[in-house]
């Protein structure tokens, strides 16, 4: 029979009752014949039914039954698989650096080729890392075209951890591929647009590299440097993964230097950064994306000085930071130094700010 088989669509085929998942790779307008075929025994094989199908001219297999959902991909990019997650967790302990275990790598090989060879893209991403032993020190140039057959059959099945080998491959110039920008771009795209949660967070900070325009050294054509695609990225990413320091540091920054202070003030006050209550209080004492509130920024200046404290070393003494912003308020009469009790001493106040700062409070002129 004849059919359009639209992105991540299910038939339901009414003679046998069985449910096909059609390949996501499938495009609406590609012309298929569907068939099917009959296992002679479900004791002989697990795969009790197959359905054979043309795509433009070219045989394969798409299972009728299949039983995991597969995670990191995104809603628009679903994915089934045989491989259950206790096997997933069993091939990243073989796959584990320091514990890697070649023969049974190798012998995955038997469980995964029936699987790859009816489009399962799990599978096919297993099966080409069974190839892949490069980074474990086993080098042959067979075993590199079979690891790349099977990543890309995998990543052309929508799957979303190939199609970021894929990138880092093409961009890296990995398994003796000719670095091009062109596949990289192409697959990091693809990955972004099928993956979701920590696959996707991962993927995006590539973007974010790509496009901060304070770094100049790392370049993707397709991704532009400049401050809007920085920005946006950022915030992809905080959506994703709210309570990531990092993140919170680099967005709110970001916003903070689009002088959208209200929006960057309010994901800046989640940090656990010392350096970073530094910069609220400064923005409650200025009114940055607030009204003024010097109650407020003394509250944040004395959690610089008390808690920074942990977060310090030779190099980097935020706590005095933190001091030396509450001195400040009392020279400038912001603050009485009842105030600032316990930070408040006259001595500590006349060695550490008094005699470094100049008739208007400035410190260190």
């Amino acid at each position: 029979m004849k059919s359009h088989i639209h992105h991540t669509l299910i038939l339901l085929v009414a003679i046998t009752g069985i449910t096909l998942f059609s390949t996501p790779s499938i495009s609406s307008d590609t012309h298929q014949s569907i068939s099917s075929i009959t296992v002679k025994s479900a004791k002989e094989n697990s795969l009790p039914q197959l359905w054979k199908v043309k795509i433009n001219g070219k045989s394969g297999y798409i299972d009728a039954k299949t039983t995991y959902k597969v995670e990191l991909q995104s809603e628009k990019y679903p994915l089934k698989t045989q491989i259950s997650p206790a096997e997933i967790t069993e091939f990243n302990q073989i796959f584990e650096f320091g514990k890697f275990n070649h023969q049974k790598a190798i012998a995955l090989r038997k469980r995964l080729q029936p699987l790859a060879d009816r489009n399962d893209a799990v599978a096919c991403y297993w099966l080409a890392k069974t190839y892949n032993l490069e980074e474990f020190g086993i080098k042959k140039q067979s075993d590199r075209q079979s690891a790349l057959k099977w990543y890309h059959k995998s990543a052309e099945l929508d799957y979303a951890p190939a199609a970021y080998f894929l990138y880092r491959a093409y961009f890296s110039g990995l398994m003796g591929l000719q670095k091009d920008e062109n596949e990289a771009s192409k697959w990091l795209h693809k990955a972004k647009e099928t993956s979701s949660g920590k696959l996707l967070s991962e993927t995006l900070m590539e973007f974010v590299a790509f496009s901060d325009p304070s770094v100049k050294f790392i370049n993707l054509r397709t991704i532009p440097k400049n401050a809007g695609n920085y920005l946006e990225s950022l915030r992809q990413i905080y959506i994703l993964t709210p309570n990531n320091n990092w993140v919170i540091h680099k967005y709110g920054d970001a916003l903070y230097e689009a002088k959208r202070y209200t929006e960057a003030l309010a994901v800046l006050i989640n940090s656990d950064n010392a350096f970073v209550w530094q910069k609220i209080g400064q923005m409650y004492e200025q009114g940055l994306g607030t009204p003024i509130d010097i109650e407020k920024a003394l509250f944040w200046y004395k959690k610089v000085a008390i808690e920074g404290k942990a977060q310090e070393n030779g190099a980097n003494p935020i706590s005095t930071y933190g001091r030396l912003e509450i001195y400040r308020l009392i020279c400038l009469k912001k603050i009485t130094t009842q105030q600032a009790a316990p930070l408040y001493s006259p001595e500590k106040y006349q060695s550490e700010f008094a005699q470094f700062s100049d008739s208007k409070c400035n410190y260190g002129s």
